[in-house]
């Protein structure tokens, strides 16, 4: 092998592990809490792995009866970080949805928006955790494949200024 191919091939290697890791994501739901039912959370988690995969980010879905956020996030976003893979988690607790977590500095305030406005909530807090389930699901979906894209305003809430005219 010439030395320019093996210098293509070293330069090339992070970033191929990077992908590999990135998509071989490891379980995304972890339903603690046992308030999704068996079928929703294996619709879900493939959903999620497909996700991964796509866009090599890990999209994690917990609960816990002890609904913590900080506590909920310890593992998987080590897990995460120890594979250099970029991670957003959205928190169920067993009444409610807690919150949302991000590793590697990939944030997105849109996001925080939907999932802790009242009216997505209220599937919810009406007892069905699977209806949420897919609420969170389809925003995942849409927000990874266009992460510009901001849900507007709850009803109520005045839209943002804009800068134009």
């Amino acid at each position: 092998m010439s030395r320019r191919v093996l210098a293509v091939a070293r330069g090339l290697l992070p970033a191929v592990v990077l992908a590999a890791c990135a998509s071989s994501a490891p379980q995304l739901l972890r339903d603690e809490a046992g308030i999704f039912t068996p079928a929703a959370r294996q619709a879900a988690e493939a959903r999620l792995q497909a996700l991964a995969a796509k866009y090599a980010v890990w999209p994690f879905v917990l609960t816990s009866v002890e609904a913590d956020p900080p506590r909920m996030l310890d593992a998987p976003m080590m897990t995460a970080d120890d594979q250099r893979a970029p991670a957003v988690a959205v928190l169920f607790g067993p009444d409610r949805i807690v919150g949302v977590g991000f590793s590697r500095a990939w944030t997105q305030s849109a996001f925080d928006r939907f999932l802790l406005d009242p009216p997505n909530r209220e599937s919810f807090t009406a007892g069905d955790a699977d209806a949420a389930l897919e609420l969170v699901l389809g925003y995942l979906e849409e927000w990874f494949a266009d992460p510009t894209r901001h849900p507007r305003p709850p009803a109520g809430e005045p839209a943002a200024p804009s800068d134009g005219p």
